[in-house]
């Protein structure tokens, strides 16, 4: 199992390109990432992760192709930026969480989308599938 992975059904095994329901989760409170998680598979998303920092968001990336991105900015070891930043390389949809307002959002990354904590989860996952389908 690779480092980034917190239990063997985090990552799924197939490979290929995402089937565009796959989520990579990047949160560092394990209750909030958990409740997340759940949340977004009762609502049919096939959860990656979740990541409790970057560098284990990125492991995971390295190995499982993901359709959409929800990002915790402020985490316990930084911020979840570069993660932003590799995903937007890849053309994959990003919507950060955050307890802050769009101005902590570094200048390259101010056109993502930002939901408020705590989450409400209609919203996003409204705002996750339609960034998947345009991409």
């Amino acid at each position: 199992m690779p480092e980034g992975c917190r239990r063997r059904s985090c990552c799924p095994s197939r490979g290929g390109p995402g089937l565009g329901n796959r989520l990579l989760i990047c949160e560092d409170e394990p209750l909030i990432a958990w409740d997340i998680e759940a949340e977004m598979r009762s609502r049919g998303w096939d959860v990656a992760g979740p990541a409790g920092n970057a560098a284990d968001a990125l492991a995971i990336l390295s190995h499982t192709p993901v359709d959409a991105a929800l990002l915790d900015i402020e985490l316990g070891d930084g911020d979840s930026f570069e993660v932003a930043r590799a995903l937007v390389g890849q053309a994959v949809p990003v919507v950060f969480l955050s307890g802050h307002s769009r101005e902590v959002l570094p200048d390259d990354l101010a056109h993502l989308g930002i939901h408020a904590k705590p989450v409400a989860f209609e919203r996003l996952d409204r705002a996750l599938r339609s960034a998947a389908r345009e991409r």
